[in-house]
């Protein structure tokens, strides 16, 4: 027997047709689960289910949990439901376990869900599993009875009643005794119902036919160049902006702008808050927007004005697969370069894509500028604010023994301004895949080829993932929907579109995403191969709380017209140790009378194949000048220098570090600096600050300095002049009299060269 211990016990049963009896409850010993124990017909444990004969799958934040019902369905997965607390209330919580007692990765959030009818302390009191699949679930709510209703895969289906839920006008809030469905598919209910003391038996009888009354918001999101908050002529929409609408506690949802223009269908009546959302503080967010609804069939619209703030320059670069994703020998691959201005100030500078030597270029729909061995650079210019650009391109997987089942094959892309960026973080983006020798085109693919560090996790790096989509049937796909549930191991809020193939609308509620393509008009295979082709490509991190050895999972679903769905590959990503051991502990350049000497110290070098010297004369396009082999394996590291026996003359000298490992990965290093102007090296601490900054100012020369702080509309708001001597030098800025924000550090030297450096007063 097993002891359930104070606050557990059991709440229900139910039996497989193979005799063995499902026990569900709650263990004291497994606090907040709910637990369900397979007993064999002799009333032993069945030890080949679960963990020694007990499944859990559901933990709330109390140590109450308990049960209404336990389900077995046609296939002899077991459905759960109950309740416990969670978020300072009580919740509904629903689970299902495979025929092993393992959680059933295909139901809602990798096998659970959590949710309520209408507020928290809701209570369910019966569940019920329809002929088609979906489940039925009733119970009390606010003093009424309450019915939901769940797809098969666990998402609300929003077409019943109010999207999803119920409350039925049956006053009470007794037990509710049953709910069935009659074989004409009208829902019955029965119970009793407490009304002043007094108990009387309630029945009621619902239909189920798909509601087709409900409520639109649409809008647009605006470039307000002007901060007028009107959109005039000259004022292009802003794509991929992020739209909270929030109804209550639970009630939450994400629309994405694609091409400016979202649009949420299907909802109820009630209050919305809705407003955009953007990470960049380069823009001011307006106000929020509030959608009442009384009744239904009504349409509101809002046009959401983004105002940004001047001199704000920025540009990011991703790198992922579509169509033919899956890396084949001797078989073509497309990647997609999608790069975009994410600054307030029209962009200029290069982009490249550094592909892997296991591969052969062979086409791209933008003719690079130059290719010198793996690295294909395209130079840009006249880039908008918030515009973007993708570039695809062909390549081909070589034949063995170049390339061999399951070779890693690692690319790279690289974006570079012509002026300074206050964010560097989003200028590289990189692609890990394994080579296979089938492939299957509607596929889930992430960049990181199966394994995330937990240096990578911890340091906010996102996991990219493309979903890839074809028509292989024998007709043309008018519409084309995509369902994805992520998983629990992901932050949700961090999600992001990058790019789609064609114009889409996107709805995420709960950690499930929807995208529509609606009159995609997607012609079959057989009639134009390229055509019949589609994917999204997203990114979202993983939560901070992941721990190596988790394992975060994602399947698509795709949907062509109305038939049955296409299910992806389950694209599994397991978080790991550090795969990329080496630590840089120092790095210096510094001038030895004709020569410039390089230094640097490693610690941890494990896989570390050699150091590639680069040298610029900007910061930003460098040349390799030399190369350093790694001295080997060594817990502690080693110490390494580089003589430079002709540096350029009469201009600075910038350099770095390209560390490569032997599996192809590379990273850089700082960019240092050797001056033969009065060019010097900039950087503040903390940041963000609070009463003083700390400013550093490494020079290769004497220099007097104009120190600036700049609002982010670019207005003058402290000033300071300085002098800095050859070598390191520290000076401090007062900034307590301003008031929290982003502000912009300007150091201009006498011959008005001059950095940028972002920081925020808090």
């Amino acid at each position: 027997h097993y002891t359930a211990g104070n606050g557990g016990g059991c709440f229900s049963l139910a039996m497989l047709a193979n005799g063995h009896i499902m026990v569900g409850g709650a263990i004291a010993a497994r606090v907040g689960t709910m637990s369900v124990i397979n007993l064999l017909a002799n009333g032993h444990a069945d030890s080949t289910y679960g963990i020694n004969g007990v499944a859990t799958c559901f933990q709330f934040t109390a140590n109450a949990t308990l049960f209404c019902r336990l389900v077995v369905q046609s296939d002899n997965r077991v459905l759960a439901v109950g309740y416990g607390g969670y978020s300072g209330g009580q919740a509904i919580g629903v689970a299902r376990f495979k025929t092993n007692g393992t959680p059933d990765s295909t139901f809602a959030f990798e096998g659970t869900l959590t949710t309520t009818f209408k507020n928290f302390n809701d209570l369910p009191q019966n569940v019920y599993v329809q002929a088609d699949g979906k489940i039925l679930i009733s119970g009390s709510a606010s003093g009424k009875f309450a019915l939901m209703r769940l797809k098969a895969n666990g998402t609300t289906d929003t077409l019943f009643a109010r999207l999803g839920k119920m409350n039925t006008g049956m006053p009470g809030t007794g037990n509710i005794f049953n709910s069935f469905v009659q074989p004409d598919g009208k829902i019955v209910l029965t119970g009793i119902s407490n009304i002043g003391g007094v108990y009387s038996f309630v029945a009621g009888r619902f239909e189920q036919t798909p509601r087709s009354y409900y409520n639109t918001l649409k809008g647009t999101c605006f470039l307000d160049n002007n901060h007028n908050g009107v959109q005039d002529g000259s004022e292009g929409l802003m794509s991929n902006v992020k739209i909270s609408v929030i109804k209550n506690r639970f009630d939450s949802l994400s629309a994405f702008a694609s091409n400016g223009e979202f649009m949420l269908d299907y909802l109820d009546t009630g209050s919305y808050v809705s407003q955009p959302i953007i990470e960049s503080s380069c823009f001011t967010i307006p106000g929020t927007h509030v959608t009442t609804n009384n009744t239904y069939f009504n349409v509101d619209s809002v046009a959401f004005a983004m105002q940004p703030s001047p001199c704000f320059r920025d540009v990011a670069v991703s790198l992922s697969t579509c169509r033919r994703g899956i890396p084949r020998s001797g078989h073509p691959l497309v990647y997609t370069l999608f790069y975009r201005n994410d600054g307030t100030d029209i962009a200029a500078g290069k982009v490249e894509f550094i592909k892997s030597n296991k591969l052969d270029f062979s086409t791209s729909t933008v003719a690079p500028d130059s290719i010198i061995g793996d690295t294909m650079r395209w130079n840009f210019s006249g880039l908008l604010p918030k515009k973007s650009a993708i570039i695809y391109i062909t390549v081909i997987v070589k034949l063995p023994p170049f390339a061999n089942l399951y070779d890693v094959i690692y690319s790279q892309a690289i974006i570079t301004s012509d002026t300074f960026e206050q964010n560097l973080q989003t200028n590289t983006s990189f692609i890990r895949q394994l080579v296979h020798y089938s492939w299957d085109p509607n596929n889930k693919i992430e960049n990181h080829g199966g394994k995330i560090t937990a240096a990578e996790v911890a340091s906010g790096e996102a996991l990219t993932y493309t979903i890839n989509f074809q028509n292989t049937g024998n007709d043309t796909a008018f519409d084309v929907f995509l369902h994805d549930t992520l998983s629990s191991k992901l932050d949700w809020n961090t999600m992001e579109m990058v790019t789609a193939s064609s114009n889409y609308q996107l709805v995420m509620q709960n950690g499930v995403c929807k995208w529509s393509f609606r009159n995609i008009n997607l012609p079959d295979s057989n009639v134009n191969l390229e055509g019949s082709q589609g994917f999204v490509t997203f990114r979202i991190k993983p939560k901070a709380s992941v721990q190596i050895g988790d394992v975060i999972s994602n399947t698509a679903a795709i949907y062509f017209d109305y038939n049955l769905p296409v299910f992806t590959n389950t694209e599994n990503t397991t978080v790991v140790a550090n795969s990329l051991p080496l630590n840089l502990l120092s790095f210096t350049a510094k001038k030895d009378g004709k020569t410039n000497q390089l230094n640097w110290n490693t610690a941890n070098e494990i896989n570390v194949d050699r150091f590639d010297v680069e040298r610029g004369i900007n910061g930003r396009d460098f040349t390799k000048i030399g190369t350093v082999m790694a001295k080997g394996i060594s817990q502690y590291g080693f110490n390494y220098a580089f003589t430079d026996n002709e540096p350029l003359a009469g201009q600075s000298n910038f350099y770095r570090l390209k560390m490569k490992d032997k599996d192809g990965k590379f990273t850089y290093s700082p960019v240092r600096m050797i001056g033969n102007n009065s060019g010097y090296h900039l950087s503040v601490y903390p940041n963000p600050a609070k009463d003083n900054l700390q400013i550093q100012i490494d020079s290769d020369m004497k220099t007097a300095l104009q120190m600036q702080v700049l609002s982010m509309d670019g207005k003058v708001i402290l000033s300071n002049s300085v002098g800095a001597t050859e070598g390191s030098v520290l000076r401090s800025m007062n900034i307590s009299s301003l008031p929290k924000g982003a502000y912009i550090l300007k150091v201009i030297s006498t011959d008005k060269y001059e950095q940028l450096v972002k920081f925020e007063k808090i």
